[in-house]
């Protein structure tokens, strides 16, 4: 793609923006993924994501092995102040740490997350591993297994 092809995507994505005055996002109201993020044609059959655009415009190329993290959570924002290349580790360690409930709406707190990993980085929540356990004992073939592992060990 051309220089000159480049510029006319950035600046059809700038044309679109529609500023937040509050959060000081710049969101794409055009098509989006599933995923959530902003998506813009950028020739025959090819898309890319609109914050990558905004980033290149504004910070230039995104160096190899790194990705965009929008550091204010919001998929659809391309202002450059708000995107950082960081590594994948770094993003996904930022998401989850933001993180406050489980997927099934249990908090985080210090009794109910039980970290595990290098460095303790990962955490999982303690009532739905009961919860599993309960329904997996629940099971007839396993209960007997468990009982039978119990009667040896005494």
């Amino acid at each position: 793609m051309t220089d000159r092809s480049h510029a006319a995507i950035e600046q059809r994505v700038l044309r679109r923006i529609e500023y937040d005055p509050n959060g000081g996002c710049w969101l794409w109201p055009g098509a989006c993924l599933d995923s959530g993020y902003g998506v813009v044609k950028v020739g025959v059959g090819q898309n890319d994501m609109t914050h990558r655009v905004m980033f290149r415009h504004f910070k230039g190329q995104i160096p190899d092995g790194l990705e965009i993290d929008h550091r204010c959570r919001v998929k659809t924002c391309c202002n450059p102040v708000h995107l950082e290349a960081v590594t994948g580790l770094v993003n996904t360690g930022r998401w989850a740490a933001e993180k406050t409930h489980c997927a099934n709406g249990h908090e985080f707190d210090e009794q109910n997350t039980h970290r595990y990993g290098p460095g303790l980085r990962y955490r999982a929540c303690r009532a739905c591993g009961r919860a599993r356990r309960q329904k997996r004992l629940a099971r007839p073939e396993v209960r007997e297994q468990f009982n039978r592992q119990r009667r040896k060990g005494k």
